[in-house]
């Protein structure tokens, strides 16, 4: 028998392996609570009090859609969005020097920090205010259930698992993959609306408690192979 993170992924490996494939149970990802300390990367980064945290956490990969989400923000900007923000990216990868470089030539450099490679992901997370998760494709991505589990506000794109854990407008908001226009409105609405961004907050807390958590996923496992 085979596993499958998401209803998304067992669909995948049906059309592909077809006959194949055989039973196939899914079980979605659990993550463990890690709270963090948001001091350090408010330090590091000299995040203000009144600045709101973007955070997006993976490869710099193209497939994560990094720049979708820097292009998002420069727009947001040419549109006089008025509200301070930075962007965190925790990660490595070939895309780190096109990211600079379009942060530079869009003038948002001072305000978008490539991490790089971090062991300090939940600190990241106590220190941001929204997950953005701007991927093509994804399985169901633990970095967006690690910051629904943060109280992290998530935006993320309609793709793979990432609907099953995100129902837009309830507990986080969707939007197509690789669109920079939706993305840009998205994280528009949440930067601007202090009461939306804490509404979706707290659902998304409440959805992982009660459907994303690690001794969720133990039971669906040790059931499993019981």
């Amino acid at each position: 028998a085979v596993v499958a993170v998401s209803e998304a992924t067992r669909v995948d490996m049906l059309e592909r392996l077809g006959r194949r494939a055989g039973p196939i149970q899914v079980i979605p990802n659990g993550v463990p609570v890690r709270p963090g300390d948001a001091s350090g990367p408010q330090a590091e980064f000299g995040i203000s009090s009144d600045e709101i945290v973007i955070l997006a956490v993976g490869n710099l990969s193209e497939r994560k859609g990094h720049i979708v989400l820097l292009k998002a923000v420069a727009r947001l900007e040419e549109q006089g969005i008025g509200v301070p923000w930075r962007v965190v990216i925790a990660g490595r990868g070939e895309q780190r020097e096109p990211l600079a470089a379009f942060a530079e030539e869009a003038g948002i450099a001072d305000r978008v920090h490539l991490a790089g490679h971090r062991d300090d992901v939940p600190d990241l997370q106590a220190a941001a205010h929204i997950l953005c998760m701007p991927s093509l494709w994804e399985g169901l991505p633990l970095a967006v259930l690690e910051g629904m589990h943060a109280g992290n506000c998530v935006v993320a794109s309609r793709t793979s698992g990432i609907p099953e854990a995100i129902t837009t407008g309830e507990n986080g908001l969707l939007v197509e993959p690789g669109e920079v226009e939706p993305l840009a409105e998205a994280l528009g609405s949440v930067l601007r609306d202090d009461e939306l961004r804490r509404r979706l907050s707290e659902a998304a807390l409440a959805t992982a408690r009660e459907r994303f958590s690690i001794e969720r996923m133990t039971d669906g496992y040790e059931s499993f192979y019981g």
